[in-house]
């Protein structure tokens, strides 16, 4: 949504908006205040999913209690909505978000695997990889950077990745075999805790008030409210989604490193590679800029355990650092860009892995209680039950799999471009940063270049060597600190505190927007249907009279 980028294009062309301005020969369109052409302006905010979720909660019977479009899903599409609430509440744990009183994130503290118990193998494996490599370049000096090749850092990622996923195979909320789900309805001990997933969401409680922001403010306003509930109460009641809460936040950590790890796999040559600034920035004082063709282990290590154990800010932090060629804490545009990108994608791959193994743990149209006693009474009916109707119960069940899947997949691929419109808001990042680099002005260079007109043989031949010099301007962009962005980031471009929380919420709007449409598709039929009976009715009155 273009919710905070309502005003002026920083980066749109210059071009007079005033209709009474006289020109003989019009150089551009007319711009109007809400257009968004090519000559500026402002970003209209026209979003078809938000106008029809409007169009839908306009349609709420507030009578029957419908207040919100929650409640007026039916109880088996109120199970997919519950699930990506409880999706939601495990990943916004993991982003670093806050929830009565539990966190998964220190921000001030140092980040570290050795937190997370199935992580602690996987931390000491990185340690002993830096202190294999310092033997080996017999450096006392523990500062010492320890740069690798492109084949070096190709096998580290391949063993990396064979640990991750032994681990993510053996950790208990890791969904298990068809046999074992079988097994897993009578025995509530070898149910994954991903079954309970929905049993997990933010609360509020009715005499507490939800923290807002208002316009202008960068952090919410703490509001004194009375007759809250007491800290011992209060942990009894979320104490019984406690365990549920660390195990699955600990299996989406261990996917959010695997993703990681197969995102950056093939990403050598951009992780190394120098932006067209430098080579030209390089080439106003005559030097040739080349790639080191290296990595540093310390930084690449740093961004896994980001991943592992840090939240998204960390994540952007750490990979700030990594691309950091020159180590000065300034980025190119593109840079900033390639960095914010790089957070982002591994996020969306472990989220798609973790919906999807939310839905294989557990059937997505049961209404039983994973672990119940009642379970074992369910499963002497389906004993029971038909072949016509078992085979109906895994179709629907298929299709209740196909559907959930689709929305999230769907949102993964839209949400970000679409709805975020992160390259408008990256683009505002960089404009409105104050940069003290350059004192944040473009810089023009004229760079003259020295070429031979001749080739060695006419040299060779003519004993003269006759050379012109190509004189071109350079523009060079000033760069942009991690603080500079962060300032404007946290403004403009809030949503990349809250990556996997961003991606629930669109997943839960385009449910909200198939589920409307479908209830709106059954009211449709009814009403034909009721007008072909009437009309049915009457030309055959008419006909027998």
């Amino acid at each position: 949504m273009s919710d905070n980028l309502l005003g002026y294009n920083p980066m749109a062309n210059t071009s007079s908006t005033n209709k009474n301005v006289k020109t003989e020969k019009p150089t551009g369109p007319i711009i109007g205040v809400d257009s968004n052409t090519e000559g500026g302006g402002v970003w209209a905010q026209t979003n078809a999913k938000r106008d029809k979720l409007g169009e839908l909660r306009l349609e709420l019977k507030w009578d029957q209690g419908q207040k919100t479009l929650d409640d007026a899903a039916t109880p088996e599409e109120k199970l997919d909505l519950y699930l990506i609430d409880g999706i939601k509440a495990i990943t916004s744990f993991v982003d670093g978000q806050t929830f009565r009183g539990l966190s998964d994130t220190d921000i001030q503290s140092e980040i570290s695997l050795a937190s997370h118990p199935a992580l602690q193998d996987f931390g000491v494996l990185m340690k002993e990889y830096e202190e294999e490599r310092l033997s080996q370049i017999n450096a006392d000096d523990e500062n010492t950077k320890i740069m690798i090749d492109k084949q070096e850092f190709e096998t580290q990622m391949n063993n990396l990745l064979e640990h991750i996923e032994q681990i993510r195979s053996q950790h208990v909320a890791a969904p298990p075999s068809s046999d074992e789900i079988k097994a897993a309805t009578l025995d509530s001990s070898k149910i994954s805790p991903l079954a309970f997933i929905r049993d997990v969401m933010e609360y509020y409680p009715p005499n507490e008030i939800q923290p807002t922001v208002k316009k202008g403010e960068k952090e919410p306003k703490s509001k004194s409210v009375k007759n809250q509930i007491p800290a011992s109460l209060e942990k009894e009641l979320y104490s019984p989604a406690q365990e549920t809460l660390q195990h699955c936040s600990e299996y989406y950590r261990i996917l959010l490193v695997q993703s990681c790890l197969l995102h950056l796999q093939d990403k050598f040559e951009e992780l190394t590679q120098v932006s067209d600034a430098d080579m030209d920035r390089a080439a106003t004082t005559g030097e040739i800029l080349e790639s080191t063709n290296t990595i540093d282990v310390a930084a690449l290590h740093k961004v896994i355990e980001a991943f592992g154990s840090g939240g998204c800010v960390q994540r952007v932090e750490a990979l700030w650092s990594l691309i950091d060629q020159d180590k000065d804490g300034l980025l190119d545009q593109v840079e900033m860009d390639r960095v914010v990108m790089l957070s982002i994608h591994p996020v969306e791959e472990a989220l798609r892995a973790f919906a999807e193994d939310c839905t294989d743990v557990w059937p997505m149209r049961s209404m039983e209680l994973p672990g119940q006693e009642n379970n074992q009474l369910g499963e002497e009916q389906k004993v029971q039950k038909g072949r016509y109707k078992k085979w109906k119960e895994q179709r629907s069940e298929k299709k209740a799999k196909k559907t959930f899947m689709k929305m999230v997949n769907k949102a993964i691929k839209r949400h970000f471009d679409i709805d975020v419109e992160v390259p408008h808001r990256l683009r505002c990042c960089y404009a409105w940063a104050e940069k003290t680099h350059q004192d944040g002005k473009l810089q023009s260079v004229l760079v003259e270049e020295n070429q031979d007109d001749q080739s060695e043989e006419t040299g060779k031949s003519s004993g003269n060597f006759l050379t012109s010099a190509k004189k071109r301007y350079v523009e060079l962009d000033p760069k942009i600190s991690y603080s500079e962005f962060r300032a404007e980031q946290k403004e403009m471009f809030p949503h990349l505190d809250r990556v996997s929380q961003e991606l629930c919420t669109g997943s839960k709007e385009e449910l909200w927007v198939l589920q409307g449409t479908g209830r709106q598709n059954a009211e449709l039929k009814r009403e034909s249907l009721a007008f072909l009976a009437v009309v049915s009715i009457l030309d055959a009155f008419i006909t027998l009279s």
